[in-house]
C-alpha cells in the first residue's frame, strides 16, 4: 500500500511539476527508488542483480539533468531553437 501510493503521488508530481526540470527530477528518482524497493520487497532473486543498475541510472540521470540546467542556465536566449527559425 505504501509503495503504491509512493508511486502514485510521484506520477501526479512529474505530471504537476513539467515546467520544473528539479523538482520533475526528485520526482523521477523518487519513483525509480520506491520501483526498486517494490522489487527488494517482492523476495525476487533478480533484485540483487538489478540494484546496481537502478543506482547508476538513478545517479546517472541525476547528474544528466543538472548539467542540462546549468547549460540552459549559461546559454543566451537568442541562441534558442525558436529564434533561429525565424
Amino acid at each position: 500500500m505504501l509503495i503504491s501510493s509512493i508511486i502514485s503521488i510521484s506520477i501526479i508530481s512529474i505530471l504537476w511539476w513539467r515546467h520544473n526540470i528539479i523538482a520533475m527530477l526528485i520526482s523521477l528518482e523518487l519513483l525509480l527508488l520506491s520501483c526498486l524497493m517494490a522489487m527488494i520487497l517482492s523476495s525476487n532473486s533478480y533484485a540483487i542483480l538489478i540494484l546496481p543498475f537502478l543506482t547508476i541510472m538513478v545517479s546517472s540521470s541525476t547528474i544528466g539533468l543538472s548539467l542540462l540546467v546549468s547549460i540552459s542556465r549559461l546559454s543566451p536566449p537568442s541562441s534558442s531553437l525558436i529564434n533561429l527559425t525565424s
